[in-house]
């Protein structure tokens, strides 16, 4: 139930990590946990259902940002 933003220069490592916490790549050492939880155990659904990347050069929707942000989300729900 937390929200978590994750800020830095370029080149710190947020994509990466990003990437890393959803499973587009296992760490080449150690374990990622999640509220004690190793990543590796969790679907990797689950996990990219809950979280939310936004790149550096995008395009945002004229609007607020949490508007912006769950607006994909909104939409599933409104199409099931």
């Amino acid at each position: 139930g937390e929200w978590v933003g994750v800020v830095g220069e370029s080149g710190a490592g947020k994509s990466t990590m990003a990437d890393l916490l959803q499973k587009f790549y296992a760490p080449t050492g150690g374990h990622i946990l999640i509220d004690d939880a190793d990543v590796s155990a969790i679907d990797s659904n689950a996990l990219r259902k809950n979280i939310i990347s936004v790149a550096q050069d995008t395009f945002l929707f004229p609007a607020r940002c949490a508007r912006t942000c769950f607006w994909p989300i909104r939409r599933r729900a409104t199409t099931r």
